[in-house]
């Protein structure tokens, strides 16, 4: 389904800062925070959901995804500025946060940075700081090699990206798979399917470049204490995750003061199976 509707907000310094909002006008605010590489399309393939259960979900394209204006050289907490310009323009003074994969740490800088505007944070298969001992433990090795290469080769790392995400037919395979793992039926594996290669499509619109240098953002010092976040922190996880290992969320949950940890059957794709229960506790 199309969006109830689409814009942009004009930030401070210029840019463009591209968002959709999907579910009921009226209700509870949610904003969605895409993995890496994402988008503002990405959301739950039966986005009559949101309505469903009365909220209000508006994605954005992060800088350099999408329609957003790129911003080089920008930090977790340089988002967090964004949200800032952005909740401020929609008429939000309070608002919760989902998030998924590589969109972990935004959210988390958000927590920290705007403070009592987050009410509550839920986290589905994110991605824990990386610059710890044991961090790539139990990753695939194409995940490893990834982290590794995008601060060092960063064009080259853009490339070989943009060639493997861009293929629509793959995209649609990778999901087709991932949904069969989660006990979907083979009508919903083909409407995630097509969702997740728009949302890739969409997400690569202006190369693989932002997609580099968001891992590389990950793998470094996050520039934010975990610690300092006072919002309920919800985290869903996979045990068998191995592009973001359970021992991420373990780690997260516990340096957080306030965090509760859900462990499922599952791998990264966990979202697909619990997307609805995992929204339902946000909002509770």
């Amino acid at each position: 389904m199309a969006p109830l509707r689409e814009g942009t907000v004009r930030l401070g310094d210029g840019r463009a800062l591209a968002y959709a909002e999907w579910g009921d006008p009226h209700g509870m605010p949610v904003l969605h925070f895409h993995g890496i590489p994402g988008s503002r399309l990405e959301r739950h393939t039966d986005d009559r959901m949101y309505a469903r259960l009365g909220v209000r979900y508006i994605t954005i394209d992060r800088p350099g995804y999408g329609r957003s204006d790129p911003l080089e050289g920008r930090s977790f907490l340089d988002w967090a500025s964004d949200v800032s310009s952005l909740v401020a323009d929609l008429g939000i003074d309070r608002f919760r946060l989902f998030a998924v994969s590589g969109g972990a740490p935004f959210a988390l800088a958000v927590g920290a940075a705007m403070g009592a505007s987050v009410e509550r944070i839920t986290i589905v298969s994110g991605v824990g700081p990386s610059d710890r001992p044991g961090a790539f433990r139990g990753m695939d090795l194409s995940e490893r090699a990834t982290y590794w290469a995008a601060p060092r080769y960063p064009r080259a790392t853009a490339t070989m990206t943009h060639v493997f995400l861009g293929s629509a037919a793959r995209a649609s395979d990778l999901v087709a798979r991932a949904a069969s793992h989660a006990g979907k039926t083979v009508a919903a594996r083909a409407g995630e399917a097509r969702a997740l290669s728009e949302q890739l499509r969409e997400a690569l619109r202006q190369g693989a470049r932002t997609t580099v240098w968001e891992n590389a953002l990950c793998a470094r010092p996050w520039g934010f204490s975990l610690a300092s976040i006072a919002s309920p922190v919800q985290l869903w996880h996979g045990e068998r995750d191995r592009v973001c290992p359970l021992h991420h969320a373990e780690y997260v949950a516990s340096a957080l003061p306030h965090a509760t940890l859900t462990v499922r059957r599952g791998g990264h794709f966990l979202v697909l199976r619990c997307a609805e229960e995992a929204v339902r506790a946000l909002i509770a």
